[in-house]
């Protein structure tokens, strides 16, 4: 066989939609789980991905741009998470020191914090337990793989948008 025919027979046995079955299958309990959670809460997961991104930040929070870059999200849609969650008493807006610059940054509030910090926990444990079977080594290199994966993934999106 052929190193060309040996790498399609490789990438035919992973194709991305049996990958996909293969991972949401085991993830479905977990999301059931983290919905609940987050429905007793008022949140989505468009909600909380928003939250922890604050809480890895910590008490001086971001701007709109630096939690729209890190959670990537467009800055409009990020813009209407921050108004609910702020409406919801989950965030607060931090005006700048310096009166005459507009800008402010976003942090959560005690009881977000404590929201986001249990969703953490329950997604670290969570990951834990997927990945208990692989050594530091075995680790390492699903790691490498996945930003392999993701960065590949990126170019091939923008060959594709840029060819339309």
């Amino acid at each position: 066989m052929s190193d060309k025919a040996y790498r399609d027979a490789l990438i035919d046995r992973c194709d991305f939609f049996t990958f996909s079955k293969v991972i949401m299958r085991n993830l479905k309990s977990a999301h059931k789980e983290a919905e609940q959670y987050l429905r007793q809460c008022n949140l989505t997961p468009f909600h909380i991905g928003h939250m922890i991104t604050l809480y890895r930040a910590g008490a001086g929070g971001l701007t709109l741009k630096e939690l729209s870059d890190s959670a990537v999200c467009d800055k409009s849609n990020t813009s209407r998470v921050v108004s609910d969650l702020e409406s919801k008493g989950y965030l607060v807006r931090l005006k700048d020191k310096d009166i005459s610059i507009k800008k402010y940054s976003v942090a959560l509030t005690k009881t977000g914090v404590e929201i986001a910090r249990q969703v953490s926990a329950r997604l670290r444990a969570f990951t834990e337990s997927a990945v208990c079977n692989l050594d530091d080594r075995d680790l390492k290199t699903f790691i490498s793989l996945i930003e392999k994966m993701s960065a590949g993934a990126e170019n091939g999106l923008r060959r594709s948008q840029d060819n339309d």
